[in-house]
């Protein structure tokens, strides 16, 4: 017959340090009974900005061998926000010509 050796059998654990980087604060240690893994993290909000700062650190698929996106299309490349702001600034102008026009068409006496 196997035997499983009981976590708390005396043996203290030794405190441990936050697993997210540039968190010196010591995990607090499991209560006794508690079932499960360790925690690994001084509190949830650490956890959530550990996994958060790792989700975007991580290339996105799609990347530079993976081009092509659902249907052949292209995926767009991430870019500066201010680059996005500009291009589409000046795409607005054309637009709107065009939809005063196409009013105009449709109601020439309100335009």
């Amino acid at each position: 017959m196997t035997e499983t050796p009981q976590s708390g059998t005396g043996a203290e654990e030794a405190p441990r340090v936050c697993k997210r980087p540039g968190c010196s604060n010591l995990v607090p240690a499991r209560e006794p009974g508690q079932r499960g893994r360790p925690p690994v993290f001084c509190s949830p909000e650490c956890a959530t900005r550990y996994h958060n700062a790792r989700r975007y650190a991580e290339p996105q698929p799609g990347g530079p061998g993976e081009s092509a996106g659902p249907g052949g299309r292209e995926e767009p490349q991430a870019q500066d926000p201010l680059t996005q702001l500009t291009r589409i600034a000046r795409q607005l102008g054309p637009l709107v010509q065009q939809v005063v026009a196409q009013y105009q068409q449709v109601a020439p006496d309100t335009v």
